[in-house]
């Protein structure tokens, strides 16, 4: 994905729904392919006290959760990587997918996909794994998106933001306590500190952000399941 050449914006970006807080563009690469390209410049950090307030930290969490959903083996999250000369500088670049627009409640998934995305959600800290925050693609499949405000680190002192870190995700909320599917619960266990170190040092995270994701993936090898609140 980094290494698309963003050519020209498609009408798709007018389509939109409003609300989105943060630059979101649909574009057409030198393929004629469509990506969704998210400008670190145009990330709002306002009540958010949980990340740094610099722009592309946004758009390294967008493509954090896509390599933690690829190394649980689960296709929750379209291909996503960090591009350097988009239009409107860097940001973050998401493989296209036609979404079917109408929102549904967690419980119309499929049983192992709601697992898969209650174990991502609560992996990576999803603040916002609301049901505007995912859709049934043109299969039926389960997609997830949205994921800039995860993976929370250290809160800075100096700010007094309003708003507190929370996982809220409907799935990771709902599941706390289950019985988890054998396959869901293999796919946490293989798992690996020096894997998951390897997936996020090099996108410059906060060691307190590692080290947050490391002990959420404890929690659920040692629980065997989502641990209740």
């Amino acid at each position: 994905m980094s290494s698309r050449q963003l050519r020209s914006e498609d009408e798709l970006t007018a389509s939109l729904p409003p609300g989105n807080n943060n630059g979101v563009h649909i574009m057409r690469d030198s393929d004629d392919e469509l990506v969704v390209y998210k400008p670190a410049a145009e990330e709002t950090f306002e009540g958010i006290s949980w990340i740094r307030h610099v722009p592309g930290e946004l758009a390294k969490r967008e493509v954090a959760a896509y390599r933690l959903n690829r190394l649980l083996g689960f296709d929750l999250v379209p291909p996503t990587g960090l591009i350097e000369r988009g239009p409107h500088g860097p940001g973050s670049v998401q493989e296209y997918r036609k979404l079917r627009p109408d929102e549904e409640p967690w419980h119309a998934f499929d049983a192992k996909q709601q697992q898969q995305a209650a174990v991502l959600h609560y992996i990576i800290g999803m603040p916002d794994g609301l049901a505007h925050n995912y859709r049934r693609d043109q299969n039926g499949d389960l997609v997830l998106f949205d994921h800039g405000y995860a993976f929370p680190q250290a809160r800075d002192p100096r700010r007094d933001d309003a708003i507190s870190f929370g996982i809220d995700s409907d799935f990771a909320d709902t599941h706390r306590g289950a019985d988890f599917d054998s396959g869901v619960l293999e796919a946490v266990d293989s798992l690996s500190p020096e894997q998951v170190r390897a997936a996020l040092d090099d996108l410059g995270f906060d060691e307190s952000a590692i080290s947050g994701v490391l002990g959420r993936i404890e929690d659920i090898q040692s629980a065997r399941t989502i641990p209740r609140l």
